[in-house]
């Protein structure tokens, strides 16, 4: 297999399991120019955690050139989706010097992209960061709890689906007794 091949089966592959085997073998070739762009692009999309950490951890190699890309998606991206993950990408790359983009993020119009954005205040240290965290946190308190509770809600919704569901399954079932 060559660099596009792996690229593709990056992108398209079947299995997480697959996946990560390109994303290590794509890592030793990070001076290939479409590999660092291949591979940022694929951590932009919803994929698994572990494919997403593997990802990240190869990235962290070349830090300044993956936080530029991820930097980039974030404050120019038209989707909403590409600016959550870039913003989650660059908290989890410890990416110190997206400090105004992120202040850009935490005053998004997305309420998941302002989630994603405040992931990384803890990573700066500073008066004029403070604030700007004190005033995301005033003005989107009720936001941040409807959010929170939105998501409880579906997530009991679901759960609760899944109890009638078993209850439903346990009533039509006869009963055999044990003699």
């Amino acid at each position: 297999m060559n660099v596009d091949q792996w690229i593709r089966n990056l992108n398209e592959g079947q299995s997480d399991d697959l996946r990560l085997q390109m994303v290590n073998q794509l890592k030793h070739c990070l001076d290939d120019p479409v590999v660092l762009p291949a591979m940022c692009s694929a951590a932009l999309k919803n994929i698994s955690a572990e494919l997403r950490e593997g990802i990240i951890t190869t990235l962290k190699a070349v830090g300044p050139e993956a936080n530029r890309y991820f930097e980039k998606a974030a404050a120019r991206s038209t989707s909403a989706t590409i600016r959550k993950w870039a913003f989650i990408n660059l908290s989890l790359m410890g990416c110190q010097t997206a400090r105004s983009t992120v202040i850009l993020g935490l005053n998004d119009r997305n309420s998941e992209v302002r989630m994603a954005a405040a992931l990384s205040i803890g990573l700066y240290h500073d008066q004029t960061f403070s604030a700007e965290v004190e005033g995301f946190l005033e003005k989107n308190r009720l936001g941040l709890l409807k959010e929170s509770l939105d998501q409880l809600v579906a997530h009991l919704s679901g759960t609760i689906q899944a109890l009638r569901k078993i209850d439903r399954d346990s009533a039509q079932t006869p009963i055999q007794s044990a003699t």
